[in-house]
């Protein structure tokens, strides 16, 4: 169960870029542990340069989580006009099929990759959490 705050609960029309497929997500019986990042843009970063190294972020990410669905996401910029601006400039998420490999890999990598974050994303404005992933089968609608 996540408990959300609700002032800081928003949508983000984003294009996502998968850097490692990793394990099926169909996997009923495997349901994944996740980071998810929600990065701000630092102020010393241009916004193609911060592009740019969310991509090298998430590659980084592919190879020191071997075997995890690494995936980051982008504000689709159609969607965001004049002053309308998206909550995260950018959203990155680790997901390993296993919470005991999450945490051993979180133990092992996650200050390293917290550290990463910081080179070009404003850390008192970005957030992050760990999450199992939930699935909704709806029912057939007849």
């Amino acid at each position: 169960l996540n408990l959300l705050e609700r002032s800081e609960l928003s949508w983000m029309i984003a294009e996502e870029t998968v850097v490692a497929p990793g394990p099926a997500p169909g996997d009923i019986k495997r349901i994944p542990t996740k980071a998810l990042l929600f990065l701000k843009r630092s102020a010393v970063a241009s916004p193609a340069s911060f592009k740019a190294w969310v991509a090298d972020f998430a590659a980084a990410s592919a190879k020191t989580y071997a075997g995890a669905r690494v995936t980051y996401a982008l504000p689709n910029s159609a969607a965001y006009k004049d002053d309308n601006k998206p909550p995260y400039d950018a959203v990155l998420e680790i997901a390993i099929q296993s919470d005991t490999a999450f945490k051993q890999a979180w133990k092992r990598h996650g200050p390293a990759t917290l550290r990463y974050a910081a080179m070009d994303a404003d850390m008192t404005a970005s957030r992050g959490f760990l999450a199992h992933e939930e699935r909704v089968i709806w029912p057939a609608i007849k």
